[in-house]
């Protein structure tokens, strides 16, 4: 119940033409029991971690000092993955694993061109 309140509140407050919010393509996959996924050019939003703290009231969750990328998939359904601490907020240019907040492994990386 607490991930479904984390997906609203973030979708509500997204919605708003106020949040200044960034968009950018990225392409990602996620590692399964042998190998990774294919690869997504998918819509992240970019947050730095005081707007998320801001965004779910959780302090404990994100660090403040941290950027994140929010990847909505369905309706109740987002991965938040938070970007390496090399990145300086960026999403990196090359493959870089991170994880989400189940602690899952992903590799993020900028998705202007193809993704595979």
């Amino acid at each position: 119940m607490r991930r479904l309140s984390y997906m609203f509140t973030l979708a509500a407050l997204f919605a708003s033409p106020v949040f200044p919010a960034e968009q950018q393509k990225v392409c990602v996959k996620y590692e399964q029991e042998i190998g990774w996924s294919k690869s997504y050019r998918v819509d992240a939003t970019i947050l730095k971690g005081t707007e998320l703290i801001q965004a779910t009231n959780d302090y404990l969750r994100f660090k403040s000092f941290s950027t994140y990328a929010v990847i909505f998939w369905e309706k109740d359904q987002a991965t938040i993955l938070e970007m390496p601490p090399l990145s300086m907020g960026n999403v990196p240019m090359l493959d870089s694993t991170v994880q989400d907040m189940e602690g899952r492994n992903w590799q993020i990386r900028r998705g202007n061109s193809l993704c595979f």
